[in-house]
């Protein structure tokens, strides 16, 4: 279900444009040079990626980083690149796409991966790594499925090297559609989990403040997506969609009429029209950083 709702989003959405893939690049590079004055280029950097799907979006990451770091200490960096995820299929898509990693970060950087198919929770309560051995760690929209508080202090306080470290956290913020519906909708939408909730950029901000935790919000970044076929008659191509934005299977066949309707008016709400008659609403993401 998921895969074929994320590929709606993805086929009605320019989340993943260029615009969104350049702000991806500069807030890793805005992490990472909280600490790349005391990167020891000689020793491998590790790297904790939570929630990491199928790897796409930490490659790129992994690739921003090493340009970055060749740059800076002009010599190839090692990654030690901890995985966490609890999906198989998203862990295998990963491990494919590891096995054959595009010529231009296996020319930037040497890369090792150590795969945890495993929730947060779990690897926290589980592993043997080391305590307070990770110099970066990231969460790409990954936290929304956590208890976000107690995530990041385990991070914070377990996961980052003592002297340094820093996390990156990619979110929406409260201008985003996603943040809006979750927070209308609390309670009456599960959102594909009881714990699910579009955590935003000012609760994260706040969470840092309330811990003590030094942090920014260098980056902010606008999409939009199509919610034209969502707004019509059902249909196998628009149902997905809706799937995706509610995170809920099936919702237009299983919902109750007026949780529907009430989610429909509220879309309708948020939309804009184009010169086309086309209707899309208005997404925002924003990097959190939170670093020692």
């Amino acid at each position: 279900m998921y895969k074929r709702s994320y590929e709606a989003f993805n086929d009605n959405s320019t989340a993943r444009g260029p615009a969104i893939l350049n702000f991806k690049q500069d807030g890793v590079k805005h992490a990472l040079l909280k600490i790349i004055d005391k990167v020891d280029i000689d020793e491998p950097l590790k790297v904790l990626g939570v929630g990491s799907g199928n790897g796409d979006t930490d490659i790129l990451i992994l690739q921003t980083m090493a340009e970055l770091l060749i740059s800076k200490k002009k010599k190839k960096p090692t990654f030690h690149n901890v995985i966490v995820e609890p999906s198989s299929i998203l862990l295998d898509q990963y491990k494919m796409m590891a096995s054959s990693l595009p010529p231009s970060l296996e020319s930037a950087a040497n890369v090792f991966f150590e795969w945890q198919q495993k929730t947060f929770h779990e690897f926290n309560q589980e592993t043997t790594i080391e305590k307070n051995c990770f110099d970066f760690i990231h969460f790409v929209h990954s936290l929304y499925y956590l208890d976000v508080e107690a995530a990041l202090r385990s991070c914070f306080k377990q996961w980052l090297k003592a002297e340094n470290g820093v996390v990156v956290c990619f979110v929406h913020t409260e201008n985003s559609y996603l943040a809006k519906l979750s927070k209308k909708f609390k309670g009456r939408l599960s959102c594909g989990s009881e714990v699910l909730s579009f955590c935003t950029d000012e609760e994260i901000a706040a969470i840092a403040e309330k811990n003590g935790w030094k942090y920014c919000v260098p980056l902010k970044e606008k999409f939009q997506t199509n919610v034209t076929a969502c707004l019509r008659e059902p249909t196998s191509e628009t149902d997905p969609l809706i799937d995706f934005l509610t995170q809920e299977q099936n919702f237009r066949a299983n919902a109750e009429q007026e949780l529907l309707n009430s989610w429909m008016e509220m879309i309708e709400s948020l939309a804009f029209t184009d010169s086309n008659g086309e209707k899309f609403v208005t997404g925002e993401n924003a990097v959190v950083i939170i670093s020692k």
